[in-house]
C-alpha cells in the first residue's frame, strides 16, 4: 500500500483477523445446516419455543427471522452477554501477547493464537507450516462464501437449506 492503509500481505493484525474471521465462518458453514436440523428435536425435548421462521429456516437477516429472536424472553439477555464477551474478546486480542505481537516480525504466525491441544501444529517444520496455514485461510475463504450463499438460497427459496438436499431428510 501507499501509506493510507494497511497492506494484508504485510499487515500481522489483518493476517490475523482473517484467520479469525475464517475459522467462525467455517463453525458457522457446519452449524447452519445442523441447527436446521437438530433445533426442532433439541426445542421440543427441552420444552421450549423453536427459535427457527416458521417455515424452519435459520434466523437471518434476509428472512427476517432476526427480530423473531429479540421476542424471545432470554433474548435482551443473551444479547448483553454477547455484546459483553465480544468487547472483551476484542479489547483481549489488542494486547501484546507472547506467541504473537510482540515477537520479530519474521516470527510472527498470526494463526498461532496458543490453541493446540492434539498438538498437530507444534510437530510440523516451517515448510510445512505455511501449507497448513494456506489450506486453513482457503477453507475459511470457501466458509465465508458458503455462509453467504446460504442466506442467499433460503432467501431466495423461502425454503430451509437442509430441505433443498434429500440427503439431509431425517
Amino acid at each position: 500500500m501507499d501509506g493510507e492503509g494497511q497492506d494484508v500481505k504485510t499487515s500481522a493484525f489483518l493476517r490475523e483477523s482473517e484467520v479469525k474471521h475464517a475459522r467462525l465462518a467455517m463453525l458457522a458453514a457446519v452449524g447452519w445446516p445442523v441447527s436446521e436440523l437438530l433445533h426442532p428435536f433439541l426445542a421440543k425435548a427441552a420444552n421450549l419455543p423453536s427459535l427457527l421462521t416458521e417455515t424452519g429456516q435459520v434466523p437471518s437477516v434476509l428472512n427476517g427471522g432476526l427480530a423473531q429472536l429479540l421476542d424471545a424472553p432470554f433474548a435482551i439477555f443473551f444479547l448483553v452477554i454477547a455484546l459483553g464477551n465480544t468487547y472483551t474478546v476484542e479489547m483481549d486480542a489488542l494486547q501484546p501477547r507472547t506467541n504473537f505481537l510482540n515477537k520479530d516480525t519474521k516470527d510472527m504466525y498470526p494463526h498461532d493464537l496458543g490453541f493446540d491441544p492434539l498438538g498437530f501444529y507444534v510437530k510440523l517444520g516451517p515448510d510445512e507450516r505455511k501449507v497448513m496455514v494456506q489450506k486453513e485461510l482457503n477453507n475459511g475463504r470457501l466458509a465465508m462464501i458458503a455462509v453467504v450463499l446460504y442466506a442467499v438460497i433460503e432467501f431466495a427459496s423461502k425454503q430451509p437449506l437442509v430441505s433443498l438436499q434429500p440427503i439431509y431428510q431425517l
